[in-house]
């Protein structure tokens, strides 16, 4: 059995998360076994020099949710942690693979957002064409950049974030290998 020790936040207590080939333990909680897992999601973005990496398996109805908030260099525990978890479940569920992406309420959020940002795309666009501006002129290049880039970004949010979609999908093997190299 392997323990990882890491800090969810700057403010928040370290948790104890056990791993072993039949399962894990969050904290003083049970040992969830390898066989009840039912889904395993990983989510990463990362914002002015914090990262912010999650991990989720679900047993059933029922989840186990770990999270983390730091800057890079503190986030090195949460990343072997994830590693040998993803490394005992290709043992041990090898029919499983990782869905790369948020879910629920943060998921149509993104979808939301990526709409609202499109139609500011088109108000921009349409602003410019309303305003005659020349696309290769050196003046008016700015403007149209921003938002053909917006445009680009929006639809970036509504691809990767459609409600409907479970997210791409990746195998223990390649989630150990990104990790391990520093990639989310």
């Amino acid at each position: 059995m392997k323990t990882f020790v890491y800090k969810p936040g700057a403010f928040s207590e370290a948790q104890r998360v056990e791993v072993s080939k039949d399962g894990l333990r969050k904290g003083d909680g049970p040992l969830r076994a390898w066989r009840h897992v039912t889904e395993i999601r990983f989510t990463y973005w990362s914002a002015r020099g914090m990262e912010n990496l999650g991990l989720t398996l679900r047993f059933g109805e029922d989840s186990e949710h770990f999270s983390i908030n730091m800057p890079k260099h503190e986030v090195v525990n949460f990343v072997a942690m994830s590693r040998a978890i993803f490394g005992q479940l290709e043992v041990a569920r090898p029919d499983l693979e990782v869905i790369f992406g948020h879910a629920g309420v943060a998921r149509w959020a993104l979808f939301a957002l990526g709409l609202i940002l499109l139609g500011c795309a088109g108000l921009l666009a349409a602003l410019a064409a309303d305003q005659g501006l020349d696309p290769t002129s050196a003046e008016d290049l700015g403007f149209v950049a921003v938002a053909a880039i917006s445009g680009i970004a929006a639809l970036h949010y509504i691809r990767e974030n459609a409600p409907w979609a479970a997210g791409p999908r990746r195998s223990f093997a390649a989630m150990r290998q990104a990790l391990s190299e520093g990639g989310r």
